[in-house]
């Protein structure tokens, strides 16, 4: 048998305590897991609990309300995205977890135009990440041409 970690994804569930549901995830059979950041107290409950329960972090999923404002010029717009990044990596090199997930845009109302995607914002979270070995997984639900040009972007980037 390899020897991979079968893992599931948690957010807040206000019908059961974090230890609860973790103890559930634990009992099914899960080995890792994949929480939402919503705070950094709330993340230290996981991680303790996580530990006592003997299941892995594999990866903490940043924040993605505001993903599609990392795409912007304006200082305004990008900088609160980015700061919510930036934090989830703080937390991810904080709790030993070696994945963020991050989202590269969100909504369904959008007119993509390849010539005026703005990287800048991404370079610096992608260097940020890297001085702090923490990785970035970029996903999509939506605008699936955003991560596509970001994995192009960051071709051949560890």
């Amino acid at each position: 048998m390899y020897k991979q970690k079968i893992g599931i994804s948690i957010d807040k569930n206000d019908s059961v305590s974090i230890g609860e549901l973790l103890q559930i995830i634990k009992n099914v059979g899960f080995d890792a897991i994949s929480p939402s950041l919503r705070s950094v107290s709330e993340l230290a409950e996981i991680v303790n609990i996580a530990g006592e329960l003997g299941l892995e972090l594999q990866s903490l999923h940043a924040p993605f309300g505001k993903a599609a404002d990392m795409w912007s010029c304006d200082k305004n717009v990008f900088s609160p995205a980015k700061k919510e990044l930036l934090e989830a990596i703080d937390a991810c090199e904080r709790f030993h977890i070696p994945v963020v997930v991050a989202h590269t845009w969100i909504g369904f109302d959008y007119q993509f135009d390849e010539k005026s995607l703005h990287y800048d914002n991404f370079q610096e979270v992608v260097r940020y990440a890297e001085e702090r070995n923490v990785k970035i997984a970029f996903e999509n639900t939506e605008g699936i041409e955003y991560l596509l040009g970001l994995m192009e972007h960051f071709r051949g980037n560890d």
